[in-house]
């Protein structure tokens, strides 16, 4: 009887060991709930790092570095007025303009071609002349047209064995300002409609 009492845990220790045994269980569950979400949780990348600007490309539309450098002159000679055509109406035909100076120093006109882009007209002489369509003056035999002034350009051409009503006629006008050069292309004539032609 005296063993039987002596075997038996008093009840204080009994109490410690199942604290004990329900603290070290819920430890285990914490580590386990902890170790899943780890294992679950995604893993956040860095973000990449930006190219250097050098490498980035250049977007569809996207402007490159200006250009450095003097910009190409812009010509100073322009078109004022395109005179009436004059023609005997099989064989010739005039085509006169003048060129204006729009700028306050001296330019020069170097030459003064027609341009046929169709064609079928072709160039006899070209005369630089004074005065206006109205009144034309005498040759000019200096190139230099004074600020603001101006000149009346003459393209006396021979017309084709042809009806030439569709043909186009244009001038291309080089010029010299000091050390710097510049063309300008210009049209006078769409076509030559309205013109009485013997051939048409």
């Amino acid at each position: 009887m005296g063993d039987e009492i002596g075997n038996d845990a008093p009840p204080t220790s009994r109490r410690t060991r199942v604290l004990l045994a329900w603290l070290v269980a819920a430890a285990v569950v914490v580590a386990g709930v902890v170790a899943l979400r780890r294992g679950v949780d995604p893993v956040e990348a860095p973000p990449p790092a930006s190219p250097p600007v050098a490498q980035m490309p250049s977007l569809p539309g996207q402007l490159g570095p200006l250009p450095t450098g003097p910009l190409p002159p812009v010509p100073a000679l322009a078109v004022g007025t395109v005179c009436p055509a004059r023609t005997d109406g099989r064989t010739r035909l005039d085509v006169s303009f003048t060129v204006v100076n729009t700028t306050a120093r001296p330019v020069s006109l170097v030459r003064a071609e027609p341009s046929f882009p169709l064609g079928g007209l072709r160039l006899i002489t070209t005369q630089v002349r004074s005065g206006t369509c109205a009144r034309p003056g005498p040759k000019v035999h200096v190139d230099t047209v004074s600020p603001a002034g101006t000149v009346l350009v003459v393209f006396l051409l021979r017309l084709p064995p042809t009806c030439p009503t569709p043909l186009p006629i244009g001038a291309t006008l080089h010029e010299l300002r000091g050390t710097h050069a510049a063309t300008a292309a210009v049209p006078l004539f769409n076509d030559l409609g309205g013109i009485h032609f013997t051939t048409c």
